[in-house]
């Protein structure tokens, strides 16, 4: 079995394979072109197990290795980097240590998506980076209503009657040109948010766990199908905890002499998780009802509200879990939970 590491960067890749039988080495640093790569790879023959990092541009080599039939697995940076820490730090001696580490089987995993569900995450990616750039413009907005003191008469400026009225201010120089821009662009970018929901609504038909989460207060199409592309299977989390963990919603806890103290939530985390759970919350203290809505007020009155509603972000990301593990709805979830409490009093 020939054990091989990769070191992928932007142009290059750096590989180093060893072969447990006959101790052979094979060290190469090629170009990122696929012919390069066949060439390498074809080296190690058939009994051959590759790992790389999970960076930023992982998808075409994996899809690579495995339309030529080489077994290839992902491994998790952060915790590489903590079991494999060197004071010596080039590209041969990473690639040269995640092979090793392969080979004592010592590699932390990190799933692998197929191209369709890689494909729906990208979907959904890309539909939040378009909400968050209409936000910063929406926000510019504001912000020349703001510089020149103009208080509307209507709530919503971005639609109806507040829209036009925004529309017909009199504005001086250069704002008077400024905000068409900034509207010009906001309306494109809705028009684009509006065709990415479209195609999300129809793959969330198709999706039978999507109505699982969709019975969760606050969760809705988007939130569930971003909350399931993110994640991945269910079951590679043995607990709610380690769940809420990956999701960034489980503050960092550092202890010494016994004594431990709790500090800001990590960001070693699936940022897409935790900003989906931390808006399902707020969006749940809006409604301002219901059984999570209680237990957003008992911590509120503990620990204020900023505190509080990470914990109900960090709740429902745990009950999220169960809901996936059991296939069961919210009112299952919570009636079992109800009467688990009475029981003990």
């Amino acid at each position: 079995m020939f054990y091989v590491g990769v070191d992928l960067h932007k142009s290059f890749t750096q590989v180093y394979g060893f072969n447990d039988a006959t101790g052979e080495v094979v060290e190469r640093r090629v170009s990122n072109d696929k012919g390069s790569i066949r060439e390498v790879m074809s080296q190690f023959g058939e009994n051959a197990k590759v790992v790389l990092e999970a960076t930023r541009n992982w998808y075409w080599f994996v899809d690579l290795l495995q339309e030529v039939g080489i077994d290839v697995v992902l491994s998790n940076p952060l915790q590489t980097k903590a079991i494999a820490y060197a004071k010596v730090k080039t590209d041969k001696v990473d690639a040269r240590m995640l092979s090793h580490l392969l080979r004592a089987d010592l590699i932390p995993f990190a799933w692998i998506p197929s191209m369709e569900e890689r494909g729906i995450r990208e979907m959904l990616r890309t539909r939040l980076t378009l909400v968050r750039i209409r936000a910063r413009f929406k926000n510019l907005v504001r912000s020349i209503l703001a510089k020149l003191n103009i208080v509307l008469s209507h709530g919503d400026i971005w639609r109806g009657k507040g829209r036009k009225e925004l529309e017909q201010l009199n504005l001086p120089s250069p704002y008077n040109e400024i905000l068409p821009h900034y509207l010009s662009i906001i309306d494109n970018l809705d028009k684009y948010i509006e065709e990415w929901n479209r195609k999300i609504e129809r793959i969330a038909k198709e999706t039978p766990e999507a109505f699982l989460l969709k019975s969760v207060p606050g969760i809705g199409t988007i939130s569930a199908l971003t909350i399931l592309y993110e994640t991945g299977p269910i079951d590679r989390f043995p607990s709610a905890k380690r769940y809420s963990s990956y999701a960034g919603l489980v503050p960092r806890v550092k202890g010494s002499g016994g004594k431990f103290k709790t500090g800001h939530l990590s960001r070693q985390a699936n940022m897409y998780l935790k900003w989906i759970y931390v808006e399902i919350a707020t969006g749940i203290v809006r409604i301002g009802k219901g059984y999570l809505y209680e237990y957003y007020k008992k911590q509120m009155y503990k620990k204020g509200k900023n505190v509080a509603k990470i914990a109900l972000a960090r709740k429902i990301s745990r009950m999220v879990y169960h809901l996936l593990k059991q296939h069961i709805t919210y009112d299952t979830f919570v009636e079992r939970n109800v009467n688990k409490m009475r029981r003990t009093g």
